[in-house]
């Protein structure tokens, strides 16, 4: 909440404009087989304003993690996110298939979100 002080003379209307959430349905699916010890290790970014006081600067920030075995069956996530003005409006997704410890696989891929609304999206791996 922030408290604004105007003049005694000043009669004016301002708009105040609070962020709202944009979502994401992402759907992971397994297109490949894999063995049982297998994991995907996914993660979601997207841009955040900085936490400090009057300070306006953007950068990218996780806003989902997940670890599952690779062998799951299809799911879909609803990840909530903010939208932010263009060039900010975009998710990130970034994925690992990890066997014994190590990758064997990894992709990268990103979408614009929608203003107010839930954009479907889906990950093959």
């Amino acid at each position: 909440f922030y408290g604004v002080r105007l003049g005694p003379n000043i009669d004016r209307t301002d708009s105040i404009l609070l962020a709202r959430a944009s979502y994401i349905n992402l759907n992971l699916h397994q297109s490949t087989t894999y063995t049982i010890q297998d994991t995907i290790n996914l993660t979601v970014s997207g841009y955040r304003r900085s936490i400090l006081p009057f300070d306006n600067q953007m950068g990218r920030a996780n806003i989902f993690w997940l670890q599952r075995r690779a062998m799951a069956s299809d799911s879909v996530l609803n990840i909530p996110s903010v939208y932010f003005a263009p060039p900010y409006q975009k998710v990130y997704f970034n994925w690992d298939i990890v066997r014994n410890g190590s990758p064997i696989s990894s992709g990268s891929d990103s979408t614009d979100l929608i203003q107010f609304a839930t954009k479907n999206y889906s990950i093959n791996y």
